[in-house]
């Protein structure tokens, strides 16, 4: 046991499968800072430290208590993470002695996260820690080191964890806590995430993030630049489209884009007039000339529903995109849907 309490908080740890030897070898495995050990002494392991930390919480004469029950803990929450029991414990202690365990907690927190991605409990925890720190006015969690620290942290476990929704939780989390008023940083998240999105463009989570970017954007920005961080958001679509349609992550995505540029830029009523009536956008009908808005003037600076139409005809008319045109064909239902009741909406104010 106690070289597990030495070695506990290395860079990395693991359980490694294995069956249980006929002689005494030793537990444990310690490769410089990683540590590994066997699954055939998990169970007895933990049935063993959770006798020992429930004795000890009721226990009034142990020598350092807080450090022995720590202690007793990290071992319980590597092998079982989600145990809010003993998180809870841990709390108790840290926020009784911050100075002493505060960044000893967030680096295990991080252990934990490396062996379990997606524990929800670990998060919460992190979360409960750093809000802690900042109470405590730790300059620890203010620099820029410690964000990059933690927004890469979040990457490490997206990468563990396909569809991990509960760590890009985390990411907007730290979005909104410390980069929220900050247009820059949201600017270089939304550009940084790029690369990550082109290798992982299944993944829905990272999509809701860059909406999730979007949106804080939204509340800072000038209309002008809210216009181009949109724009760019739609040509990467388009640019991800030409070699990855099969997905429909990348669909969903779009019809964020229009339904947000609607909200936020703006629709031409005349527009969905004319969609109603199965008429080309913006040209005259019965005779009454309608007026035109930006996304009819100039094509290439909006965000269009006629180029959508069209590029939905283009795929669907291929005889080779069979998936594709499936996927077409549910995004101008889609369209079809939305454009009606944004007609019914502005029916009777419109926006132009």
């Amino acid at each position: 046991m106690k070289f597990f309490y030495h070695n506990i908080l290395s860079d990395e740890f693991d359980i490694i499968p294995s069956l249980k030897p006929e002689d005494t070898s030793c537990p444990f495995v310690l490769n410089g800072i990683q540590l590994g050990i066997f699954s055939w002494c998990v169970k007895d392991l933990f049935s063993y430290v959770y006798t020992e930390l429930k004795a000890a919480r009721k226990c009034a004469t142990i020598q350092d208590k807080g450090k022995h029950v720590m202690d007793l803990s990290q071992v319980i929450l590597l092998l079982h993470c989600e145990d809010y029991t003993v998180w809870n414990l841990r709390k108790y202690y840290v926020a009784g002695q911050t100075k002493i365990y505060g960044k000893a907690e967030l680096d295990f927190c991080a252990l934990v996260l490396r062996k379990h991605p997606r524990s929800a409990e670990t998060f919460s925890h992190r979360r409960w820690l750093i809000s802690l720190l900042q109470e405590k006015t730790e300059k620890m969690v203010e620099t820029q080191e410690f964000l990059l620290e933690e927004l890469d942290l979040t990457l490490v476990c997206a990468e563990r964890y396909r569809d991990n929704y509960i760590t890009w939780d985390q990411r907007c989390w730290v979005v909104d806590n410390f980069l929220c008023d900050k247009v820059k940083w949201l600017e270089t998240e939304l550009t940084s995430i790029k690369d990550w999105l082109w290798t992982h463009v299944s993944d829905n989570c990272v999509y809701h993030f860059r909406q999730h970017l979007l949106e804080k954007l939204s509340s800072n920005c000038t209309l002008t630049k809210m216009k181009e961080l949109l724009l760019e958001e739609f040509k990467l679509t388009d640019e991800m489209l030409k070699y990855y349609s099969v997905f429909e992550t990348i669909w969903y995505h779009r019809r964020f884009l229009i339904s947000f540029w609607s909200t936020k830029i703006g629709t031409c009523y005349a527009c969905l007039q004319l969609w109603k009536n199965k008429h080309n956008l913006c040209q005259e009908q019965e005779g009454r000339s309608l007026r035109k808005c930006d996304c009819c003037i100039d094509q290439g600076q909006i965000v269009s529903f006629q180029c959508e139409i069209e590029l939905c005809q283009q795929i669907i008319n291929n005889p080779k995109q069979t998936r594709q045109a499936d996927l077409a064909k549910s995004q101008l239902t889609w369209l079809n849907h939305f454009c009606e009741k944004l007609l019914e909406r502005t029916l009777d104010s419109p926006i132009f």
